[in-house]
């Protein structure tokens, strides 16, 4: 771990990365993937974080507020594994009115 870093940056990020898991999907199965996978809390955390990073990064290069849907459109672009183990919302039904 560097000890020369902005500290109140690193444990933002911390943060940041801790909050999205709990709320998004994606987030969600990349976090328990990781964990799956034998990493620590914080490893799992540490690898969400550089990939909101990576987002973050393109969102100021474009000048562009976060778009889900073009998010989840470039993952499935790529071919993004996280995709195939989130799980689909089941539409729901529509009431027929007798």
């Amino acid at each position: 771990m560097r000890w020369a870093c902005d500290k109140f940056l690193r444990y933002t990020v911390h943060l940041w990365a801790e909050c999205f898991w709990k709320y998004s999907p994606w987030g969600g199965v990349y976090y328990r993937k990781k964990r799956q996978e034998g990493k620590s809390h914080a490893c799992a955390l540490r690898c969400l974080a550089q990939r909101l990073l990576k987002i973050l990064f393109r969102m100021i290069l474009d000048h562009k507020l976060y778009d889900a849907d073009l998010h989840t459109r470039n993952q499935e672009k790529h071919g993004s594994w996280v995709l195939a183990l989130v799980e689909k919302p089941t539409p729901k039904l529509c009431e027929q009115v007798p």
